[in-house]
C-alpha cells in the first residue's frame, strides 16, 4: 500500500506530482515538411544549358555583322552613294619657242642659191664668206670662217687690207648702223698683196665676242643671236668695200633661224649665210 508522504511515480499517461502542467513545443515548419533527397547520378534528367548559350552567343554576334554591314551601306542623306569622277588637272605646257624672224631693218638683196655661198657681184672686188662653225661657252661665241676675195676686173688689185668684226642683229640698230661695217672692236686686219685679174685667194679667221658684248634678241624668256658679219676690204686706188653677211642656221627655204644663247654650251657646224648691200 502507499506510504503517505513517499514519492510515487506517476502513472503513465498522468503528469507527475509537484510539476504544472508544460505546454508541448510546436514541431517547426522545416520538421514537418518532407525533405526530398534528389539523386544526382541520373543525370539524364537535367538537360545541359551550354549549347543554349553558345548557340545565343552566335546569334548575336551574327545579329551584330549584319547590322554593321547594314549601316556601313545604308544611304546617307543628301549624299549619293556613287563617288563623282574627279577630271584629272590640266597641265598648262608652254609652246617650244619660235626662233624670231630677222628683223624688218634688215632685208637680204638677191641671195645666192643656198647651196652657194652669198656673193656680191657688182664690183671687180668680189668678197665670199663661208662660215664654218658656231661655238658658244659660258663666256663667248665664237665664229670660225673662211673668206674668199676675189679679182673679177680686168686689171691687177694690189695693197689689199682687210678688216672685220661681228655683232648681233638687233631691232635697237639702225640699218645703217648694222650694215656700216667693221667699227673699233674690229680684229687684226689681214693683207693680200696683189690680185691678178681672175685671181681669188681664201684667208681664214674668227670672231670672238664676249656675251657681256652681244645684244641678244628676247622672245619671251628666250635669248637668241643672230650674227652679222662685217668686213671691209681698201686697195690701192680704189673705193673701199664693206660688205655685210647675215649668219644662221639653215631654215625653210632662204629663211635663217637665230642661234639660242640660254641652252649652254654648244657647237653648231651647220650653218648657211646671206649678203646685205
Amino acid at each position: 500500500m502507499p506510504v503517505v508522504g513517499q514519492d510515487q511515480p506517476a502513472a503513465a499517461g498522468e503528469p507527475a506530482a509537484g510539476t504544472a502542467d508544460a505546454p508541448t513545443p510546436a514541431p517547426s515548419p522545416a520538421a514537418r515538411a518532407p525533405v526530398t533527397i534528389r539523386d544526382f547520378s541520373n543525370r539524364s534528367e537535367d538537360a545541359p544549358v551550354w549549347p543554349w548559350v553558345l548557340g545565343g552567343i552566335l546569334l548575336l554576334g551574327v545579329l551584330g555583322l549584319a547590322g554593321l554591314v547594314w549601316w556601313r551601306r545604308r544611304p546617307l542623306a543628301g549624299i549619293p552613294l556613287e563617288v563623282p569622277q574627279l577630271e584629272r588637272p590640266k597641265v598648262d605646257v608652254p609652246p617650244a619657242p619660235v626662233p624670231q624672224p630677222l628683223p624688218e631693218s634688215l632685208v637680204p638683196i638677191a641671195p645666192a642659191p643656198p647651196q652657194q655661198p652669198a656673193t656680191m657681184s657688182a664690183e671687180p672686188l668680189q668678197v665670199t664668206l663661208e662660215p664654218l662653225r658656231l661655238s658658244l661657252t659660258l663666256m663667248n661665241a665664237t665664229l670660225d670662217y673662211r673668206l674668199e676675195v676675189s679679182n673679177r676686173g680686168s686689171s691687177p688689185i694690189t695693197g689689199l687690207t682687210i678688216g672685220a668684226d661681228m655683232i648681233s642683229a638687233h631691232a635697237s640698230m639702225s640699218r645703217e648702223e648694222q650694215l656700216a661695217g667693221p667699227g673699233r672692236s674690229a680684229t687684226a686686219p689681214q693683207s693680200i698683196e696683189r690680185l691678178e685679174p681672175g685671181e681669188s685667194k681664201v684667208i681664214s679667221g674668227a670672231f670672238r665676242v664676249p656675251f657681256s658684248q652681244i645684244v641678244p634678241i628676247r622672245q619671251g624668256s628666250t635669248a637668241l643671236l643672230l650674227p652679222l658679219a662685217r668686213f671691209r676690204v681698201e686697195a690701192e686706188g680704189s673705193e673701199p668695200v664693206v660688205r655685210t653677211f647675215v649668219v644662221g642656221q639653215p631654215g625653210e627655204g632662204s629663211a635663217l633661224q637665230p642661234f639660242r644663247l640660254d641652252l649652254g654650251p654648244r657647237i653648231y657646224p651647220h650653218l648657211a649665210q646671206r649678203a646685205f648691200a
